[in-house]
């Protein structure tokens, strides 16, 4: 589970190593392309067991704007499409858009928190998904996202 929760916010994929940002055309290990709007897509595991996605990953369209991973106040969007349950984000993509995304990083204990951020990247007409290795994860105070439709 690459979005865990640690006492100070939690512990998420490491949005700094662009390596882990992956390029997945339509279809291919990726959801079907009209399951997903332009923009943001969120994804977790629904854990209510009387839903028919329980224990699957389920596809959260954001679309543009922001989107607070954590240090925000995401339970109202952070629903599984299927029963409508909190679900706890673990990854996200994008497609369609411009993004962005900044946060704070909580450094290992007695170390002062540390800002991050990327500038505009674009992602095309495919699934940009960050991947999930437990070895590229790092402990993050607040995480969020911005995407914006892409001008051309």
């Amino acid at each position: 589970d690459v979005a865990v929760h640690n006492k100070l916010g939690l512990y998420f994929v490491d949005a700094c190593d662009t390596g882990g940002l992956k390029r997945h055309e339509w279809g291919s290990n990726s959801p079907d392309l009209h399951s997903t709007n332009h923009g943001l897509c969120v994804e977790a595991v629904c854990t209510n067991g009387h839903c028919e996605a329980y224990q699957k990953t389920v596809f959260i369209n954001i679309g543009f704007g922001q989107f607070d991973l954590v240090g925000g106040t995401n339970a109202n969007v952070s629903k599984c499409p299927v029963c409508d349950h909190y679900v706890k984000p673990k990854t996200c993509a994008f497609n369609n858009c411009k993004w962005r995304w900044w946060g704070i990083q909580q450094p290992q204990e007695g170390q002062p928190p540390k800002r991050l951020s990327a500038d505009w990247k674009v992602a095309d007409n495919a699934y940009h998904r960050f991947k999930e290795d437990p070895n590229g994860i790092i402990s993050m105070a607040k995480v969020s996202f911005r995407s914006a439709q892409e001008l051309t």
